[in-house]
């Protein structure tokens, strides 16, 4: 029994290292914050075009914010959306 208390203890330390935030953690969250704002500004529009107009720029903020944490661990971003016409390609 008291090994099982003891290593309970030791993993704690350890669970607590794997949640803690990384700096792509912070900069996601600060996107999906602003994208939780326009989704609200959206509820407030009078018509469905305006509402749907709101929501692609919340969707549009919450794909920037992955891929920006994604970048920030040195992953590739996500294809996302598109780009408009007349805008290079990624490369």
């Amino acid at each position: 029994m008291r090994r099982l208390i003891a290593m309970g203890l030791i993993a704690l330390p350890l669970l607590a290292a794997c949640q803690e935030k990384t700096q792509g953690d912070a900069v996601r969250e600060a996107y999906d914050n602003k994208a939780a704002q326009i989704d609200a500004k959206a509820a407030q529009q009078p018509t469905k075009t305006a509402k749907e107009i709101y929501h692609d720029q919340a969707d549009a903020y919450r794909e920037e914010g992955k891929d920006r944490e994604k970048g920030l661990e040195g992953k590739s971003p996500s294809s996302g959306p598109n780009p408009p016409s007349g805008q290079p390609t990624p490369q």
